[in-house]
């Protein structure tokens, strides 16, 4: 269960598709909708 405003580890694809890596992401979603839909997430750069 993840909360707003938690940060999470998230893998990210490279544009091309040939791997990716772990990025840090901010959860911006609700608490209540993350128990029952997706999570929403923005990345930190």
């Amino acid at each position: 269960m993840y909360y707003q405003g938690d940060v999470v580890l998230v893998p990210f694809p490279f544009t091309d598709q040939s791997g990716g890596t772990k990025r840090p992401a901010l959860v911006i979603s609700g608490t209540r909708m993350n128990k029952t839909a997706d999570v929403i997430l923005v990345q930190i750069y």
